[in-house]
């Protein structure tokens, strides 16, 4: 989806150890350049009787993560 290089990028940041004063700049610039596009990562919330709804938005693409409460 957004492309080969992205995501051997995202890959090798993912399997490291984490080191906020190194990570965080890397992430920041991949934002600014477009490539991490953080506005796919809602944080909304569905209550258990929509969970229909929600389960379509993730197949359709519309949102990456979605919390479901009871």
């Amino acid at each position: 989806m957004f492309g080969q290089q992205f995501l051997k990028k995202t890959s090798r940041l993912l399997h490291r150890l984490p080191a906020p004063a190194r990570d965080i700049p890397v992430y920041l610039q991949l934002w600014r350049d477009g490539r991490l596009p953080l506005e796919l990562l809602p944080t909304d919330t569905k209550p258990l009787a929509e969970i229909n709804e929600g389960l379509d938005a993730l197949t359709e693409g519309r949102v990456v993560r979605r919390l479901v409460v009871a």
